[in-house]
């Protein structure tokens, strides 16, 4: 799954994921809905750090969803790698058995900021 995530420097931040197979192959762009992926962050001083996300997942009754992951920041805070530390599906209310991590990397440029 490919996303794109927009983090505030304040500690909030929203994620829209790509629903296909590959953005090379499908042609369109066809995101989830803005809001449907939205969260929380820390960063400390040594570049590690963790992420709350909240999955606001349309028509799906109570409880919607959690992940918790733990991250670094390398490459001069332009690549993000994140381990899923505990994730609750949207409608369980315990955390299922997960392996999965995922690379992030910068792609605006400094004054887009």
């Amino acid at each position: 799954m490919t996303g794109i995530e927009v983090f505030d420097g304040k500690g909030h931040f929203t994620q829209r994921d790509y629903q296909g197979d590959s953005l090379r192959t499908r042609g369109q762009a066809d995101f989830s809905p803005k809001g449907q992926e939205t969260g929380t962050y820390t960063v400390n001083p040594d570049c590690t750090g963790s992420m709350v996300i909240n999955l606001n997942v349309p028509n799906t009754p109570p409880p919607r969803g959690v992940i918790k992951t733990v991250f670094v920041i390398s490459d001069g805070g332009r690549h993000l790698h994140d381990v899923v530390a505990e994730f609750t599906p949207p409608g369980f209310t315990e955390p299922q058995p997960t392996q999965t991590s995922s690379d992030a990397w910068k792609v605006a440029s400094e004054k887009d900021q």
